[in-house]
This record gives structure tokens, sequence and C-alpha cells, in this order.
């Protein structure tokens, strides 16, 4: 991108996926780390690419994609939560570090979508009615486009982001 048009404005650190979603005790290391890798790793080295370019020019906003996962503690989702936990940790401390030179580091956590998730993660998937009252990957999009196109003057720490077919108690 950068090559093609001189520059960045804007860093969606969108991969990542559940791993196998099991206890700690039934993971194995490899599958902890492989988890760790996808949903925190990889979005660091890609600040650690795009932030010295955000901040040498001055501006620029960088989107996390995390999980409610990361606030919320359900059994078999210790290590993709925490990783995703460590990701909003990370980019409240890169804001404080970049607000400064104008860059916005925000972190946007959605709970169940209409993706592959579930079944890449060993869960049974849900019922097409059920999903179809998930979170719609256009609808993410969406919530991504609009916190990137906030005035510069203005900043979302995280934005949580819940389908109405989903009950969580307590919240």
């Amino acid at each position: 991108m950068i090559d093609r048009h001189g520059t960045v404005d804007i860093l969606v650190n969108n991969a990542g996926g559940g791993g196998k979603i099991a206890p700690l005790i039934e993971l194995s290391d490899d599958e902890i780390e492989q988890c760790v890798a996808q949903n925190l790793t990889g979005a660091l080295f890609g600040c650690r690419r795009i932030a010295p370019i955000l901040k040498e020019k001055g501006g620029g906003v960088i989107v996390n994609i995390s999980t409610v996962a990361a606030h919320q503690a359900w059994p078999g989702w210790g290590v993709y939560g925490g990783a995703k936990a460590g990701l909003n940790h990370v980019s409240k401390s890169l804001y404080s570090e970049l607000r400064s030179h104008g860059v916005r580091v925000t972190t946007f956590s959605p709970s169940w979508g209409a993706t592959q998730f579930d079944g890449a993660a060993g869960l049974t998937p849900r019922d097409q009615e059920t999903a179809a009252l998930c979170i719609q990957p256009d609808e993410i999009g969406l919530m991504v486009a609009d916190l990137c196109a906030l005035p510069a003057h203005l900043w979302v720490q995280e934005t949580i982001l819940w389908p109405m077919v989903q009950e969580v108690s307590p919240l």
C-alpha cells in the first residue's frame, strides 16, 4: 500500500482467530502459542511497523480488533480472551505514546459475528436463524469505518458491540 500510494492513514488489525477454544489444561503448548501469535503478536508487529509512519506524518488511526472475550470470563476462552485483553492493553499504551502526534488508537470488540469463527475454533456452529441475528461482516466494516471517520480531535478508546440475540449475564 505504501509503495503504491506513498503513505498510510489507517491500520486495521483484523487478523486473529480463536484457535481451539478449550480449558487451558486441555491445550497443548503449540495451541497456546499459536493463539497468542494470531491474536496478539501479529497485531503488535503491524502496530510497530505502521505507528512510526503515522507519528511522522502527524496523524492517523489504528483500529485493533479485539473481542468481548477480553472482558468476559467464560470457561475455555481464557487463552483467546487473554491474548485479546493483552491487545486491549497495548492499544491503550500505544495511544498514550502517540496521542501527542495526532495518532488515535482504538479497540473494537465485537461479540457473536456471522463468521466462520465457531467452526474454526472447534465450537458448534450457530443455527441459521441465530446466525442471521449475529453481527454481520458488513456491520463490523461500517463500525470500523465510522471509528476512522471521526474528526481528528475525537478519540474512542474502545467500542464493544453485542448482538441483541446474545444474552450475557452478568454483563
